[in-house]
């Protein structure tokens, strides 16, 4: 994810399943080996804007009102697009099994 480095250092953990931000100014919540902990990383409205552009752009999936889904490499990203209440996505790991022939 480009221009958010803040997300990048905290989905690089690989005990980190999920990311939610639950809207602009407020902490971003990780989910840490199935413990859900705040952040000290907020996003603004902006961001959160141009990151979910981004990910339109990267996927040519069109941003409307309402849900969004996309698969960007490994992350599964679901956001509720809303300018009443605000943006706010969930981004989780997609973890792929590899087959091993016995």
């Amino acid at each position: 994810v480009s221009g958010l480095s803040h997300i990048n250092t905290l989905l690089a953990d690989p005990a980190v399943q999920s990311l939610e931000c639950t809207g602009p100014g407020k902490p971003l919540l990780i989910n840490r080996s199935g413990l859900i902990q705040a952040t000290n990383f907020t996003l603004s409205a902006d961001e959160i804007n141009t990151f979910m552009r981004e990910i339109s752009e990267r996927t040519r999936i069109p941003l409307t009102q309402g849900l969004f889904k996309a698969f960007v490499g490994n992350l599964i990203i679901t956001a509720v697009i809303s300018e009443i209440i605000g943006t706010r996505f969930v981004m989780q790991k997609r973890y792929i099994a590899q087959f091993q022939p016995q």
